[in-house]
C-alpha cells in the first residue's frame, strides 16, 4: 500500500540514508584514490555506514561530511555492539570481517584507480 500511496516516512528515511551512505562512500574512494589506503582506515568507514544505516536518527544526516561523521563514530565493533546490544560477539565479528573484506577490496581498488 505504502508504494501505491506514493511513499511512506520510513521510506523517506530509508533513501535518505542510502543516499547519504553513497556520498560518504564517494567521499571515501576520493580519498583512497587521490591520498592512499592510509588516508581513511576502513573500520572507520565501517563504522560510519553503520551509524548511517542503524542510528534512529531522523534524516539530518545527509548534510553531514565524512570528515564531521568520523568524530562522532568509535570502532565498528563498538558501533555494532551499541546498535545490537543482544547480538552474540561471534555473530558481530564474522559480520564485521565480511564488511572489512568489501570495504578494503574497494578501497584497494580506488587507489588504484578503479573508480567501480
Amino acid at each position: 500500500m505504502a508504494q501505491v500511496c506514493g511513499g511512506t516516512t520510513f521510506d523517506f528515511v530509508a533513501e535518505r540514508k542510502h543516499e547519504t551512505a553513497l556520498k560518504i562512500l564517494s567521499r571515501a574512494a576520493d580519498l583512497w584514490a587521490t591520498r592512499g589506503l592510509d588516508s581513511l582506515n576502513v573500520d572507520s568507514a565501517i563504522a560510519v555506514l553503520l551509524c548511517i544505516f542503524f542510528s534512529r536518527s531522523g534524516v539530518s544526516e545527509e548534510t553531514r561530511t565524512l570528515e564531521s561523521w568520523l568524530s562522532l563514530v568509535t570502532t565498528a565493533r563498538e558501533q555494532a555492539e551499541t546498535f545490537f546490544p543482544a547480538t552474540d560477539s561471534a555473530t558481530i565479528t564474522k559480520i564485521l570481517a565480511e564488511l572489512q573484506i568489501e570495504i578494503a577490496n574497494a578501497a584497494e581498488q580506488w587507489s588504484l584507480g578503479d573508480p567501480e
